[in-house]
């Protein structure tokens, strides 16, 4: 009966453990798609905007980790790379 006990605080605290090991790498992946996600609901809201002056930015993986990244700073280099390469 105690090898029982004991071998599950032994299985409780290695999944304790492996929890504690695995949640730094799983906090930065999702705050990296997090980023991904805003990144292009961004670019998305802001081509339903500058679609009337003739803007618009391709929102694909690339762009939309820029402007999540990036944030303003990577809309304007959307927005130089679009003027002077004519993207």
């Amino acid at each position: 009966m105690t090898e029982t006990i004991l071998g599950a605080l032994c299985v409780i605290f290695l999944l304790f453990l492996m929890g504690q090991a695995l949640w730094g790498p799983m906090r930065f992946c999702l705050r990296i798609g997090l980023r991904f996600l805003l990144g292009g609901i961004l670019l998305f809201v802001f081509n339903l905007c500058a679609h009337a002056w003739g803007w618009s930015f391709g929102i694909n993986p690339l762009s939309a980790f820029t402007v999540g990244v990036l944030g303003f700073p990577g809309f304007v280099l959307l927005g130089a790379l679009k003027v002077f390469f004519g993207f």
